[in-house]
């Protein structure tokens, strides 16, 4: 996360942290957020809020989504495969 004691912000990735997520990390690092008053932080699939979803093998209840951690209000933002937004 960027810290910095702004407005919280949850960006809740679809993945483990890779190349498509580098923008994130480079403003994070950077301080971009910081400057324009938000504590970002950027939270990936090995984070506990992702129960039950991918790399945790699931425990037979439900499949948690990105999505799912926004519409909970656990993530201000998420990214998402399509089908993940309408479907799982």
């Amino acid at each position: 996360g960027d810290g910095g004691g702004g407005a919280p912000v949850v960006v809740a990735l679809d993945w483990t942290p890779n190349t498509n997520h580098t923008g994130f990390f480079v403003a994070a690092r950077r301080g971009m957020y910081a400057k324009r008053g938000l504590a970002v932080e950027i939270i990936s699939a090995a984070d506990a809020r992702y129960k039950g979803s991918y790399t945790s093998g699931g425990d037979g209840g439900k499949y948690v989504t990105p999505c799912d951690l926004a519409s909970a209000g656990e993530a201000t933002f998420a990214l998402n495969s399509p089908e993940g937004v309408v479907g799982w």
